[in-house]
């Protein structure tokens, strides 16, 4: 069982209605706006040169994009057939810089088996472009690059589908917990001095004289409004960008649409990751995630409301139909899904006739007002992308170095050390609430901590530490649990409420209502696979 943390006396509402009287009664150097991983890593970066920063998110840190992707840190390999090279060079020293920084522990550096088939012509572009990717790495790879045999295929991946495979080339890539990094960013610019809020809402810019001086916010959760001045503004919302700052202000983007099915270990036994072959050239990862593994990932245009994303029938069928013709021993179905994800990739609008032929490089555009907005990148360049804001911004620095520490400090929650200790992905929370899901549906010892005692500590952390204020904070980012189609996890959803009921002050009517609208939500994003378990299946 992971480590619990040390249950903190600090009060949660007195630690929020400070953060939002500092947030609406001060000025700012640098006011970001958004709270996925750009945004955190931008906040982070800031304090540290010494920036006074403010950091403000609608929903949760990690809510949108950030916490819905495919959890690898890379260089993106089939960038390289589209002569990205400088692009997938920068990929390649960002992530080498993460896994430094960070630690083996905190990013599992993972094999990766691409298979080998096709024409020779083919298996020879694949070999050369592996070849090319390892050089670009330089001293930072996170291993050696091999050429397999056939049988090594097979001795790696016994149950891959191997008819019309010549061989396989095994590399490395990282594997990170996306959420927690997030909050781990977020936590990095708080202890170096900034404010941060989430379920704060920007709702429109404040100008003068055609000049942003700061936006007019919302807090969602009391429903009061104010003013969060700065002298600059980084808008870092993604797709959600037009909603408050306007279409004339922001990038013209196209988003994608990104779906993900988990299943547990058990069913699909992956020691390594595996570049799966999808139709119409695509490719498919299913990678190892630590009691779990993943298969993502589609790449489809979404012209709809971006909080009304959610996989559909053609998603997970699509996914299955991949997984089943290339491991067909597994008989994989709907009823192994123990949860699905879909997140919206804010990728630039250009020509390109299927989304997954669009850029995936970033832009920092800069309106006439001022309003600097970045959008495209992914999740392994965030620090690169954070760096090219900051210098467009041109902050002030006031003798601090880079890296340094800033005197001031923020008044939102101090230590934001959630989780205590992170040594393995996903976080040790999660891990922590798959066992409780365990011991739900298998008998005990009766000495065994109930599920309610495993969680106990997980969720006061959670809420006195690391600003969780609502059910889908706690669940879905501090215990960032990938298994809600799981059968005990409904009755998880209650003991969570019950714990979190007298450190958020809610009443029975509210722990009720919270927890319904949770569980609404999360039956609406699963209703695919719930709908694909109750088709008839025909034989073959």
């Amino acid at each position: 069982m992971p480590p619990a943390p040390v249950p903190s006396e600090e009060a949660p509402r007195d630690a929020r209605e400070a953060c939002w009287r500092e947030l609406v009664g001060r000025s700012f150097d640098l006011l970001v706006v958004g709270g996925g991983i750009t945004a955190a890593g931008i906040a982070s970066e800031a304090a540290a040169r010494g920036a006074e920063v403010a950091l403000i998110e609608r929903e949760d840190f990690g809510s949108g994009t950030s916490g819905a992707t495919s959890k690898m840190l890379h260089g993106g390999l089939r960038y390289l057939q589209h002569g990205k090279i400088g692009l997938v060079k920068e990929a390649l020293h960002e992530r080498g810089l993460l896994v430094r920084s960070l630690g083996e522990q905190r990013v599992q550096v993972t094999p990766f088996l691409l298979p080998l088939d096709g024409t020779l012509g083919h298996r020879l572009s694949l070999r050369f472009g592996t070849w090319l990717y390892q050089r670009l790495c330089g001293p930072l790879a996170l291993g050696p690059r091999r050429l397999l045999s056939v049988e090594q295929v097979r001795g790696r991946v016994p149950f891959l589908e191997t008819k019309g495979v010549r061989g396989g080339v095994l590399y490395f890539e990282g594997v990170v917990d996306d959420t927690l990094l997030t909050l781990v960013r977020v936590g990095e610019a708080v202890r170096r001095g900034a404010v941060a809020v989430n379920h704060v809402e920007a709702l429109a810019p404040l100008l003068d004289a055609g000049r942003i001086t700061g936006v007019k916010v919302r807090d969602r959760l009391s429903g009061r409004t104010g003013e969060v001045r700065a002298k600059r503004v980084i808008n870092a919302t993604g797709v959600w960008s037009p909603r408050w700052a306007g279409t004339e202000r922001t990038p013209r983007l196209r988003p994608s649409k990104g779906v993900h099915l988990v299943f547990r270990k058990d069913r699909l036994p992956l020691d390594v990751a595996v570049v799966l072959a999808a139709p119409e050239g695509r490719w498919v990862f299913a990678l190892p995630y630590g009691h779990l593994a993943i298969i993502g990932t589609t790449d489809t245009d979404f012209p709809g409301d971006p909080d009304r994303v959610r996989a559909e029938a053609d998603d997970v069928g699509y996914l299955l139909e991949v997984a089943q013709k290339n491991f067909p021993t597994l008989h994989l179905t709907a009823e192994d899904v123990v949860d699905v994800y879909a997140g919206l990739r804010p990728l630039l609008a250009g020509g390109a006739e299927r989304p997954g032929d669009l850029s995936r490089e970033d832009v920092v555009h800069t309106d006439a007002s001022g309003l600097l907005s970045v959008a495209g990148g992914k999740l392994t360049t965030h620090r690169a992308m954070a760096e090219r804001a900051l210098e467009l911004a041109k902050l002030p620095t006031p003798g601090i170095p880079k890296g340094g520490t800033p005197t001031k400090g923020g008044s939102s929650w101090s230590s934001w050390s959630y989780p205590p200790r992170w040594e393995r992905t996903p976080c040790p929370g999660a891990l922590a609430f798959a066992e409780a899901l365990g011991s739900t549906s298998t008998p005990t010892n009766p000495s065994s901590p109930s599920p309610e005692a495993r969680l106990t500590p997980w969720v006061d952390a959670a809420v006195r530490v690391a600003g969780a204020a609502t059910l889908s904070d706690l669940i879905d980012r501090r215990f960032h649990t990938l298994q809600r189609l799981d059968p005990g996890f409904e009755r998880l959803v209650e003991d969570v409420a019950r714990l979190a009921q007298p450190l958020l002050g809610w009443t029975d009517e509210q722990r009720v209502r919270e927890r319904e609208d949770y569980l609404s939500r999360v039956h609406f994003e699963t209703e695919a696979v719930l709908a694909l378990r109750r088709t008839p299946r025909t034989s073959t």
